[in-house]
């Protein structure tokens, strides 16, 4: 038995929750056409999904928890063979192309070097810095530990300041 809702609260959902399925998706693949096929099938899921969730923040990090592992299955696959450029990364994430920090950095440049960083410090970075997830709340979504989740993040904060200087990170 699928969905049990109406239509439209589908798609208020898909409104509500789709931009941040695509950005994750795109956080960890590194492309659009992968991330837009990964957002299928989150969405595909959640309307297959039987069962009821407790609240908002429990769909909310169910959807996260797909994508993850959607990504993940599709980074493992055989026939996974092309990243495109970490620009395309960085223009999807519009809002801060141009924008500046009070250190003078361009916000483009940091998250160009987070598109660098390796996969596992990548996803970490971004779900904490752009969706301000816990490192608990972290660990559930990519079912890995919280310490882990702490140590790749202090991984991730080291490269990044090692490559934009002491001033941003």
């Amino acid at each position: 038995m699928p969905w049990q809702h109406s239509k439209r609260e589908f798609e208020e959902i898909v409104n509500r929750y789709g931009q941040d399925v695509f950005r994750l998706a795109y956080a960890r693949v590194g492309n659009r056409e992968d991330a837009q096929d990964i957002y299928q099938n989150v969405f595909l899921k959640l309307y297959q999904k039987r069962e009821v969730f407790e609240n908002e923040e429990h769909m909310k990090a169910w959807l996260l928890k797909v994508t993850t592992n959607s990504s993940l299955d599709l980074l493992r696959s055989i026939w996974r063979n092309r990243i495109d450029s970490y620009e395309e990364y960085v223009e999807n994430f519009g809002g801060f192309a141009d924008a500046q920090t009070e250190t003078n950095v361009n916000e483009k440049d940091v998250w160009t070097e987070v598109f660098r960083l390796p996969e596992k410090l990548r996803v970490v970075i971004h779900l904490y810095y752009y969706y301000g997830y816990s490192t608990e709340q972290i660990a559930d979504i990519t079912q890995t530990k919280p310490a882990t989740v702490r140590s790749r993040l202090d991984r991730a904060r080291k490269k990044l300041k090692e490559r934009l200087g002491d001033s941003y990170v």
